[in-house]
């Protein structure tokens, strides 16, 4: 199975069999019920005709699930990965020009830096090299590209143990 692949300047995206066809940022929805579960989108209303005209929100973690659940989620990671780090890495919300991740969550080893793990979520969303891709942690700040996960983790750590990254294509402080 194809996880993403490219032809000329469009960008053809071939996830769980659901295929996107992506262009000028207008993204084309086959299969959209499917793809709103995938991509833990909602409609914007409960209207059918309304939300094909509409833009799609994206729920949030912290909103799909509930801290009870999060917590038994991350006791039972920690039991099988006592060694990573668990990540939950998000799009900004008014972030228009970076795609949605196919995955919200991570397993990060301890070791690894932050610019290693930036450029492992570069290479997920397929962005070039000239496209600038900034990182918050827990949307107050920006972490420092040579701290490893677990002085991150660390210093920044939910209440429910995830660390809590939202990505945007420009600064999003002001």
């Amino acid at each position: 199975m194809f996880d993403i692949c490219y032809l000329l300047e469009y960008r053809w995206v071939l996830t769980y069999s659901i295929l996107v066809f992506v262009t000028n940022l207008d993204i084309i929805f086959l299969e959209k019920k499917r793809l709103h579960r995938i991509l833990h989108m909602a409609p914007t209303n409960g209207n059918a005709a309304q939300d094909a005209k509409n833009e799609y929100k994206y729920i949030p973690f912290k909103e799909r699930k509930s801290l009870a659940t999060r917590k038994a989620e991350l006791k039972g990671i920690r039991e099988k990965f006592p060694t990573k780090m668990p990540i939950i890495v998000e799009r900004y919300k008014k972030e228009k020009y970076l795609p949605f991740l196919d995955k919200t969550k991570y397993l990060v080893p301890q070791e690894l830096t932050m610019s290693q793990f930036a450029t492992i979520i570069r290479n997920r969303m397929c962005v070039g090299s000239s496209q600038a891709v900034y990182f918050t942690v827990n949307k107050r700040h920006m972490p420092n590209m040579s701290m490893t996960i677990s002085e991150i983790y660390q210093d920044n750590v939910d209440e429910d143990g995830f660390l809590y990254m939202t990505y945007a294509s420009q600064e999003m402080f002001g």
